[in-house]
């Protein structure tokens, strides 16, 4: 919500946006459809940013209440803007091991066998029809996982992205090399 709030509406086509999200990520399952959500017979499994309300129960199953990674490339492409960076210091896989060495990491030790929530596919799916309205002439793969710009991934979906403690608090490695590089670049004033 605050993303199309904020940025839809504000954002014009020479503007430069930057999203970055640091912290922790997972794998769910989510329904597979040829055209359309309610001809869904099979489950497929997707990267997803973990919020703080993650988990939410569902009549017994628990629901995951994540961000797929597909829906953050479809709001990235509803912006009317070339000029975007998305910054992912989070991994989706688990060791089984919090730990790697000394540094904590960054994906939820849950099982794939958790399904998103079906608000979240909805969401995607009116994602998906405003950008083929505004398409000209041509459809949308829902699949297509580009957006105008960049995307900086601080690992791999098969790799493991860790974090670490500095002066007191955690942040991701990728997070913290990103922003030192950025300090020394960046001129005192």
């Amino acid at each position: 919500t605050a993303f199309l709030d904020h940025l839809t509406g504000q954002v014009k086509g020479d503007d430069v946006v930057v999203f970055h999200f640091s912290g922790y990520g997972s794998q769910v399952q989510v329904p597979k459809s040829s055209t359309n959500i309610s001809e869904t017979t099979t489950m497929g499994v997707v990267n997803s940013l973990v919020p703080i309300d993650g988990t939410i129960s569902n009549k017994g199953s628990p629901v995951v209440n994540d961000i797929l990674e597909e829906t953050l490339i479809l709001l990235g492409r509803s912006l009317p803007t070339n000029k975007q960076t998305l910054i992912l210091d989070t991994s989706y896989i688990s060791n089984g091991e919090k730990l790697q060495g000394n540094f904590r990491v960054r994906s939820c030790a849950n099982l794939i066998a958790k399904n998103s929530s079906p608000e979240e596919i909805a969401f995607q799916e009116k994602l998906l029809l405003r950008l083929n309205a505004n398409a000209t002439g041509k459809s949308l793969n829902r699949r297509k996982k580009s957006i105008p710009g960049i995307i900086l991934k601080a690992v791999d979906n098969n790799q493991l992205a860790t974090e670490g403690q500095w002066n007191g608090f955690n942040v991701g490695l990728f997070t913290y090399a990103l922003t030192q590089y950025l300090w020394e670049m960046t001129s005192p004033t």
